[in-house]
């Protein structure tokens, strides 16, 4: 919950912050493109979108939530789909944690080759 928290956060600055800039969509074609293509989207559609674009690693997390609060994406669509994307992230980090905590107890034994490679994995 703490990164849709976070996003949603950022999207709320970045929606407010834009009313008061003027008109986000005379920026460029491509940005109103864009803009009129999630404004019509349906919500299952914005949905999907959201999720893809959160499972995508290349799109910077905390950018892209002040970018979507920019367009005219659904707020249900952005929240739920921020928090479907970043899912298979937090299940992740978790069980690394887990394994992480359970190998310094004691309650794993691992060889220190095995060790190292874990931590390259989640460095």
């Amino acid at each position: 919950l703490a990164y849709t928290a976070s996003a949603a956060i950022c999207f709320e600055i970045a929606r407010r912050s834009a009313r008061k800039l003027g008109d986000v969509e005379a920026a460029t074609p491509q940005v109103a493109a864009v803009n009129a293509g999630l404004a019509s989207a349906s919500l299952p559609t914005s949905l999907l979108l959201m999720t893809l674009l959160r499972l995508n690693p290349l799109l910077p997390f905390t950018w892209a939530n002040y970018l979507f609060g920019l367009t005219r994406v659904r707020r249900a669509a952005f929240l739920g789909g921020t928090w479907l994307g970043t899912l298979p992230v937090i299940v992740a980090k978790t069980s690394a944690g887990a394994l992480g905590a359970s190998i310094v107890g004691g309650h794993i034994r691992v060889t220190p080759a095995a060790a190292a490679a874990v931590a390259a994995l989640t460095a």
